[in-house]
């Protein structure tokens, strides 16, 4: 609708049949410029490059629609028009660093490492942060996510550990939990590696390895073997999450995004 009263002030036709092909591109370009700026955007303020080409996708989607070549894209193809890449490109490049949410760095971690833990779930929540932050994941791979969500959570049946000499111990099946190891065994990993079976990684059964970093406390390798540990002590299955924790062992708990960002 906007598209259309905008194509009505200019006097064009909103399928442009009465423009030249190489003239086209402009039209779509003022829109873009008019949304950017909020003139005819439905807040009324300024958007980022983003929403712009979402508006601009919308306008090609009544053109395809209607089985008409999409005025955004190359004669045949599907790549953006040169000119019209270029200044989208700018836009981007012109939007300010997003404020929604601020980056953790190693020592706020570390700040969290010296707080006071006096409860299980405050334990849980401090190494499953310090998973989250060297293995780069969602949110939803380390903590409990929407019901929605796409994202698919780390279990333990994903969880590796190399252990001395050599040995890697795998906790795919009930086996590992009848072997004779306590939790010093496991503490004294040398590396840990973490399965992406369903994970948006795209490349399915990928493994992500790290040592242990050298620090005392904050160290990928031993927070996994803690919560490695945890689950262990209490006859976890292996397809439990990593974010669960357990306070009696029959009534097993979360720990949600919430509990990280309090915590941090």
């Amino acid at each position: 609708q906007v598209w259309r009263a905008l194509c009505d002030q200019l006097g064009v036709d909103p399928l442009l049949h009465d423009v030249p092909s190489t003239l086209r591109v402009h039209f779509l370009e003022l829109f873009g410029y008019r949304y950017r700026t909020g003139t005819i955007s439905k807040s009324g303020k300024p958007v980022r490059a983003h929403t712009v080409e979402t508006a601009l996708g919308d306008v090609g989607a009544l053109f395809t629609e209607l089985d008409l070549p999409d005025p955004r894209l190359q004669q045949g193809g599907t790549t953006y028009l040169p000119s019209l890449k270029r200044w989208l490109v700018s836009l981007h490049k012109a939007d300010p660093a997003s404020t929604r949410v601020y980056p953790c760095n190693a020592s706020i971690l570390r700040q969290a490492y010296l707080l006071s833990a006096n409860s299980t779930a405050t334990v849980q929540t401090r190494y499953l942060a310090t998973v989250g932050y060297f293995f780069m994941c969602r949110p939803g791979e380390v903590v409990l996510g929407r019901k929605d969500s796409r994202t698919t959570p780390f279990r333990l049946c994903d969880v590796e550990l190399t252990v001395p000499p050599n040995r890697l111990v795998t906790f795919t099946n009930t086996q590992a939990y009848g072997q004779t190891l306590n939790d010093v065994y496991y503490l004294k990993a040398t590396r840990v590696s973490l399965i992406y079976t369903d994970q948006k990684n795209c490349v399915k059964g990928e493994k992500i390895s790290h040592s242990p970093s050298g620090h005392p406390l904050l160290c990928p390798v031993l927070a996994v073997a803690h919560i490695v540990c945890h689950l262990l002590r209490h006859s976890a299955p292996p397809d439990t999450p990593l974010y669960t924790y357990y306070l009696t062992p029959t009534k097993p708990k979360h720990v949600t995004s919430s509990m990280v960002t309090k915590l941090l």
